[in-house]
Order: structure tokens, then sequence, then C-alpha cells
């Protein structure tokens, strides 16, 4: 792994790894083998990328554009680190904009959340505890109420 430069935080192996790259053309990236759709619009910006086990947040210019489910593993997130990748600073939480809203729920045993009469999953390890919720057009984030960071794997217990 490269040296870290002075006052930036080591990688912790299999955590998460931030890194960039320039959109194509065509309007596709690839990373660790899965397509990342940017349109060709966006072709020639630099995208910054923030990956970990769960979720990868996609941003460009420090706006966050998407975030999708995480398709890598430990061993992924370690390659990149190696190759290309910094520590990772806390993700980015969906700014409210007006069109998003929040509610706090508590995860049942089976790791799902009732919303609008669906069940959401959430996730295994969040059974029994109380999670905000926060909806926006593009995007169902679970995040601490108490410290609003937002849940990438869950909390240990």
């Amino acid at each position: 792994m490269p040296p870290v430069p002075d006052g930036l935080p080591e990688v912790v192996p299999g955590g998460p790894v931030e890194f960039e790259r320039v959109v194509p053309a065509s309007g596709n990236l690839q990373v660790a083998g899965k397509q990342f759709w940017l349109g060709t619009a966006r072709s020639g910006l630099t995208v910054t990328f923030g990956a970990e086990r769960w979720v990868i947040h996609l941003l460009i210019a420090g706006a966050r554009i998407k975030t999708v489910r995480s398709h890598l593993s430990v061993a992924d997130l370690g390659r990149l680190a190696a190759r290309c990748g910094r520590a990772a600073g806390p993700p980015p939480l969906p700014a409210g904009d007006g069109v998003a809203f929040e509610v706090d729920l508590v995860v049942n045993n089976s790791g799902l959340v009732g919303l609008g009469g669906h069940q959401v999953l959430a996730a295994g390890i969040l059974g029994g505890l109380q999670m905000g919720i926060q909806i926006d057009d593009e995007t169902l984030s679970f995040f601490d109420p108490s410290s609003r960071e937002l849940c990438e794997c869950g909390p240990t217990r």
C-alpha cells in the first residue's frame, strides 16, 4: 500500500476507500467489474467514489450524484486502496432539499421496516434498533438518529 501523506488517515483494511475516475465519452464507468452509468453529458468530469462493503457513493464536485448498493468485497476494497485509493471521509447523507422527508422507525428482528404498506429491507444486523430513515426522489438512507451518521454496515452490539 502506498505511504499515506501527512495529515491524511490511513486506509483501514476492508474499510471505506475514496478514489476518482474520469467519466469517459461513453458515459459508462467500470469499477471492479461493475458498470456505473453517468451519461454522455458528464463525459470528462471527475467522479469521486466513496466505496465500502455496503454502499458506494458517487460525487461530482462534492455533490452526491447517486448512491448504490456495493458489490465490493473486503479484498476488492484492499485492491482499490492499494492502487488508487485513500481513506474515505464520512459518507454523504443526502441534503434536505424540501423533497426528502424523514421518519424514525424500529427495525424488526428480520431486518425489515414497514414503509407505505411495504416491507423494506434495512439490514439483519439492525434488528431491534431505532433508525432514522430519510427518503428522497432517488435514495432511501438509514442513519443513526442521535449522531445522524449514515448507516453503512450497522452498529456493532
